[in-house]
């Protein structure tokens, strides 16, 4: 039997996808929140709205690698960057830290 090899090519290299309106509010949010000193974020969305990319841009965002927009959604007194219910709103999960 001949040895055989697996030849693969690159994948050709694709654009960078475009964030939705409310992605980019979530990043700059996030990114708000995050340039204080001391703070922590948890960014919770439903499953398939980009939570990862999400994360990617904002790591870009706060290496000065992307310009943050001025455009997003305002963070309420003690409240994350996120929409959903903090993790002190879970049982089990007072002050943010498990049991």
């Amino acid at each position: 039997m001949a040895d055989t090899a697996l030849i693969s090519s690159p994948r050709p290299r694709q654009e960078p996808r475009v964030l939705r309106p409310h992605q980019v509010k979530g990043r700059d949010a996030a990114a708000r929140h995050l340039r204080r000193p001391g703070t922590r974020g948890l960014f919770v969305s439903a499953t398939g709205t980009g939570k990862t990319l999400v994360a990617i841009r904002l790591v870009g965002t706060l290496c000065g690698g992307a310009a943050a927009s001025s455009a997003g959604a305002s963070t309420g007194p003690g409240r994350g960057p996120h929409t959903g219910p903090g993790r002190a709103d879970r049982p089990g999960m007072a002050g943010g830290r498990p049991p």
